[in-house]
């Protein structure tokens, strides 16, 4: 089953038809109540997300009906901040992710004792290696 940090509806959304149609909903029908059509409809909410993303919702969830949050907890934020950034991800993926700013991640960190990951530049040199090496030279 899939990690998300969604509850509830959008939760069951994610670990059935994935994050990309959660997130979908979240983004573009957030606070609002729907049932699932039958058959795509434009008298029904499902007309304002990715046509693809619609008929995959009303393939799987005929007949049932749904909200989609307005915002995500902020427990479940700080939450899904902590091991999110415990993952490796650097604090401004986290902010995309999570829908909150590079500084409130940072804050989180800060407040639980979690340090930046560190993280290496494939492009730096080695310094010990390229002191050794001058030296035969």
């Amino acid at each position: 089953m899939p990690e998300h940090h969604f509850k509830e509806d959008l939760a069951d959304v994610a670990d059935i038809l994935g994050e990309d149609v959660a997130q979908e909903l979240f983004a573009k029908l957030p606070g609002i109540e729907f049932k699932v059509p039958m058959q795509f409809s434009v008298h029904n909410p499902l007309v304002n997300i990715d046509r693809e993303i619609a008929d995959r919702i009303i393939a799987t969830f005929p007949g049932d009906k749904f909200y989609i949050p307005v915002k995500i907890d902020l427990t479940d934020k700080v939450a899904t901040i902590k091991k999110l950034v415990k993952s490796g991800k650097s604090p401004r993926d986290v902010a995309l992710e999570v829908h909150v700013t590079e500084r409130y991640v940072r804050k989180v960190m800060a407040d639980n004792g979690i340090k930046k990951p560190h993280q290496v530049d494939e492009n730096q040199i080695d310094l010990i290696d390229w002191l050794n090496n001058t030296d035969t030279e």
